[in-house]
């Protein structure tokens, strides 16, 4: 496949920037000022920072000028959150022997028979006396 029909199956379009900040010297582009929705397109690889080209999937090399995306800018740290929970599963801390290893119908029902004592326990309506 060549360059153009390349471009043509890869390339939906080009973004248009709000901004445009060029060298005074050279009239080159320096940066592009972006609408929020198309930064973001930019940032998860559907259009090139460069040559602001949409592309229609992730695209790692831009097809028409050949800027490469740094592909591991584009996998995010694992949340240390994460990581602790899987130290968890692979060490599981020691159990208590005074850990409560009731079955869990049997939990339910607890549960539900103090909740039916404590309703007992209290008044029916506004002003009612216990006996």
């Amino acid at each position: 496949m060549g360059r153009e029909q390349l471009i043509q199956a890869q390339v939906k379009g080009f973004l248009n920037p709000v901004f445009v900040d060029r060298n005074v010297r050279t009239g080159e582009t320096v940066m592009n000022g972006l609408a929020e929705d198309d930064f973001r397109k930019v940032m998860t690889g559907y259009a090139c920072g460069n040559c602001l080209a949409e592309f229609d999937s992730y695209t790692v090399t831009c097809p028409v000028c050949g800027e490469k995306r740094d592909t591991t800018d584009d996998v995010p740290e694992t949340p240390e959150l994460w990581l602790n929970a899987l130290r968890d599963r692979e060490n599981p801390p020691p159990v208590s022997p005074r850990a409560d290893r009731r079955v869990s119908t049997e939990a339910i029902y607890g549960v539900a028979a103090e909740a039916d004592d404590l309703h007992a326990m209290t008044p029916k309506r506004r002003g009612a006396r216990r006996s």
